[in-house]
């Protein structure tokens, strides 16, 4: 009988993309990431956990960090954005 733990799929699922994936939960804190956003950022994964995302965003200039912030006070669900990091 195969019993599928569905949390470590989807972490298997998330460290298998190329490109660097951050999930956050609705306060805004790094929740779960994968070994290309370390490669980018230079951290390591126990740093990025808990971290709050804002101090991450750079891009200053499509105002997605004041849309995220905003949406994150608001209790909206963040679906998929872009950013400098």
């Amino acid at each position: 009988m195969l019993i599928c733990d569905c949390k470590q799929v989807f972490e298997n699922v998330i460290e298998a993309i190329a490109d660097a994936v951050l999930v956050v939960d609705v306060e805004g804190r790094v929740t779960l990431t994968n070994s290309a956003t370390c490669v980018l950022l230079g951290y390591e994964k126990a740093e990025l956990i808990n971290l709050p995302i804002a101090t991450l965003l750079v891009d200053e200039h499509s105002g997605l960090r004041t849309v995220v912030r905003k949406r994150i006070e608001e209790g909206d669900i963040l679906r998929r954005d872009e950013s400098w990091l």
